[in-house]
């Protein structure tokens, strides 16, 4: 009745607010982007894209938002603490996923980190 009703109302109001991962994902590689933007902010960035990464389907949208450049970008910054995130970042997206693992394989990824 209507008891039912204003529940399910209060629920499409919740999840109407709710970010999808995608967007998400978009979010935090527009802060990755952004020159003026933190090292905190941008750690903060990659591990959040890392831990929608582990679903091998937000991976492969990692693609369709031109991500991995920007995140193969930061295997050099001068920060150990955005290397690493920039690292885990594109291991979790690879494993087990034979797709990124061809993206990889095609990159001129380096082999060894920077000294």
């Amino acid at each position: 009745g209507e008891e039912e009703d204003g529940g399910l109302e209060e629920l499409e109001s919740v999840f109407g607010r709710m970010e999808s991962d995608f967007d998400v994902m978009r979010r935090a590689v527009g802060v990755l982007r952004n020159e003026s933007a933190g090292v905190e902010e941008r750690e903060l960035a990659l591990l959040r894209i890392e831990d929608l990464c582990h679903s091998i389907d937000n991976a492969n949208d990692l693609i369709t938002l031109n991500g991995y450049s920007t995140v193969v970008h930061y295997l050099d910054d001068s920060s150990p603490l955005l290397r690493a995130a920039a690292a885990l970042l594109l291991a979790t997206c690879s494993q087990n996923n034979p797709k990124i693992q061809s993206l990889f394989a095609e990159a001129s990824l380096p082999a060894t980190p920077p000294s």
